[in-house]
């Protein structure tokens, strides 16, 4: 198997070098969306996107394993723009983290790289091979493209190893799009898009850390659509999800099903604007109903110095016992503006989060199958946010925020190396903070810094999760050159455990690009580089020193 896989690895990457010499294609005159305009009215009310559409995330808003994901990942590759705006609806304010989370599993299978989707843009067209020990081999390719008023896209992901400990594993996903462009924003009609997307994913690992080393398998198709569109002073943003999962191992078998619309709207006038969404889930796991709905509603103000905004929320929801879950909860925002590059946002959240298995088995893939699902249920929680961006070449980030909770969910201790998820009372108090410096044309420093801290039903700490985590990356371009150098260190703090405490741990990882031509790259990437093995949690031993080389290529 090894032979083979190198050898198709080989020729892959001979085929990335072959294509990126091919003839130019036309470049892309809109990506999906891009041609729509977006009014003021929208600007000025930010309208929540619909939830729970393709693309936005499940993950509930703390959970352990959340800050030990990728813990061989590099910073390298992670795109980020740091003009953009903040999103800060209730749940981006708790991601605020450059490390980006994309449709990887958060713990991953003894700390084998998974693909970092790296967006190359100005091309169409890209392809990415990547080949490395034990062996293991990756493969992402894409194209998108359009024909006015249509534009499409495609994508492919391959990631398969030959196992390390008898842990070989091996995931295949693909997508195709194609969207509409209502128009480009002339007469009544303000601009709009709406597209569809057919999406599978397909992935099977070994649980290694059981006794019995089962094979663990699962299949993910989502079919969804999105449409958003200005008419007459009224923006409407509105999407529909049907999603399947299915997840068996040797034994057990859980099967997930999902229905899911959301629908947004607001207007604005002068200074003020209104809006409202509301978000329905019918969702079955096993038999058993775990459906969610939500109504929110809210009003705001807006002049250059600040904006004023507050509403109320209702939700409510089943769980997979039986039981049934609600709260009406106020939601309140202000932000200020009192310098040139200077936001400061103070946040008052509440209300239910919704809790499937699909979002649960991306946090933890050794999660317990036919497990007992129940929506996050927040009391009151609060939240300051800054952003300090004097110039495009600098931006800070620090976000506080505290947070009450009746029902919180999270992973204890295992039992044979599966874990079930638990709920109780809990306060949890987390910083979050990130850094991006363009330092020159040559020179680049990214950070990030988070730190948690709570207690579950009033005695116990936060199990499993560090309190404090911590990545730097600094990044070279040589001038007379086409090299850049790549170095990075990831701190996990001390972690509680069921019977002690887990040890520290710091990681190195060091990587080099060479643009042959202005399409093609090569890459070397060496992760772990101090060989360090350490447990993420009891039995769960982390693999030492990886390393991989790779080409991509645009067209």
């Amino acid at each position: 198997m090894s032979a083979a896989l190198c050898a198709t690895l080989v020729h892959l990457m001979l085929l990335v070098v072959l294509v990126a010499s091919a003839p130019d294609a036309n470049a892309q005159s809109r990506r999906r969306g891009a041609a729509r305009a977006i009014p003021e009215s929208q600007q000025a009310i930010d309208t929540v996107a619909p939830t729970g559409i393709a693309g936005s995330s499940e993950e509930p808003a703390d959970l352990a394993f959340r800050t030990v994901n990728g813990t061989n990942l590099s910073l390298a590759g992670r795109e980020r723009s740091v003009s953009a705006a903040p999103h800060l609806t209730q749940s981006d304010l708790r991601v605020i983290d450059i490390r980006g989370r994309g449709n990887e599993p958060l713990v991953p299978l003894r700390g084998y790289p998974t693909s970092e989707r790296r967006t190359i843009p100005n091309r169409p067209g890209y392809v990415e091979a990547r080949l490395g020990l034990f062996p293991t081999a990756q493969l992402n390719a894409g194209y998108s493209g359009s024909s006015w008023p249509f534009d499409y896209n495609a994508k492919l992901m391959l990631d398969i190893s030959g196992g390390y400990v008898d842990n070989p594993h091996r995931r295949i996903g693909a997508a195709l799009g194609a969207g509409y462009i209502i128009n480009e924003g002339h007469g009544i009609f303000s601009g709009g898009h709406m597209g569809a997307e057919l999406a599978h994913d397909n992935y099977s690992y070994r649980l290694f850390a059981r006794a019995d080393n089962p094979t663990r398998r699962s299949s993910n198709w989502n079919v969804s659509t999105t449409g958003a569109n200005t008419s007459a002073g009224f923006t409407y943003d509105a999407g529909a999800r049907y999603r399947s999962l299915s997840i068996a191992d040797d034994s057990v078998s859980s099967k997930e099903t999902s229905l899911e619309g959301a629908l947004a709207l607001g207007t604005s006038w002068k200074k003020f604007a209104i809006g409202a969404s509301t978000d329905l889930r019918l969702t079955n796991l096993d038999g058993h109903s775990i459906s969610y709905g939500r109504i929110h509603a809210f009003g705001s103000y807006s002049n250059r110095y600040m904006t004023a905004r507050a509403g109320l929320q209702f939700a409510a929801g089943a769980n997979s016992d039986g039981s049934t879950s609600g709260t009406i909860a106020p939601m309140g925002e202000l932000r200020l503006f009192p310098l040139q590059g200077l936001m400061i946002i103070g946040t008052i959240t509440g209300g239910l989060a919704p809790n499937t298995m699909s979002g649960l088995s991306a946090i933890n893939p050794y999660i317990a199958l036919r497990p007992n699902v129940k929506h996050q249920r927040e009391n009151i929680g609060y939240q300051l946010h800054v952003r300090i961006e004097p110039t495009r070449m600098f931006a800070l980030r620090v976000s506080a925020a505290r947070s009450h909770y009746n029902d919180y969910a999270y992973f204890d201790a295992p039992t044979n190396a599966v874990f079930a998820p638990q709920y109780g009372s809990a306060i949890v108090n987390r910083i979050t903070g990130d850094l991006s410096w363009n330092v020159d044309d040559q020179n680049i420093v990214l950070g990030s810094l988070e730190f948690n801290e709570g207690e579950i039903d009033d005695r116990r700490s936060l199990p499993l999760t560090p309190r404090w985590t911590a990545d730097l990356l600094y990044t070279h371009r040589f001038a007379a050159i086409p090299i850049s150098l790549d170095g990075s260190v990831r701190y996990i703090g001390a972690r509680p455990a069921s019977e002690s405490q887990l040890d520290a741990v710091a990681l190195l990882n060091i990587a080099a690009r060479y643009a042959v031509t202005q399409r093609i790259d090569v890459s070397l990437d060496v992760r772990n580089l101090l060989h360090r093995r350490y447990e993420l949690w009891e039995g769960y031993l982390e693999r030492g020193i990886y390393a991989s080389v790779g080409a991509s290529a645009r067209f």
